[in-house]
């Protein structure tokens, strides 16, 4: 899988979002990434266009297509996880997962906005 992802981003020179139990993100210079948000909850119709959605709108907002495929496939297994913790392990449908982006999102700012930032200690 990561041959396959680093040889399509460098043939079709794009970056390369390659869903599965481990989302991979590859640039056409060849850097790989390990997304490490996600469950099988979300192996289900219409997941992948809401992941390309969240890419698509992060763009959107002035992200370079790496770092949008990158906080976007992060965003969406953050959603899935937030939402196995209420549906367990079946049953998730597309709509759920984009209604949950939104929440990944403010969660994932709030913890940022915890930690310590530069000068304070």
């Amino acid at each position: 899988r990561l041959a396959a992802a680093q040889r399509l981003a460098r043939e079709s020179r794009s970056v390369v979002i390659l869903k599965g139990a481990a989302t991979l993100v590859a640039d056409p210079s060849g850097d790989l990434s390990v997304n490490p948000t996600g469950t099988p909850l979300m192996a289900t119709a219409g997941a992948g266009d809401v992941l390309a959605g969240a890419v698509a709108a992060l763009m959107a907002g002035g992200l370079k297509a790496r770092d949008a495929a990158m906080a976007g496939a992060y965003l969406h297994g953050a959603a899935g996880e937030g939402l196995a913790g209420t549906l367990g392990d079946a049953g998730l449908l597309a709509s759920e997962l984009a209604d949950a982006l939104p929440l990944a999102r403010r969660a994932l700012r709030a913890t940022a906005d915890g930690r310590p930032k530069t000068g304070d200690a």
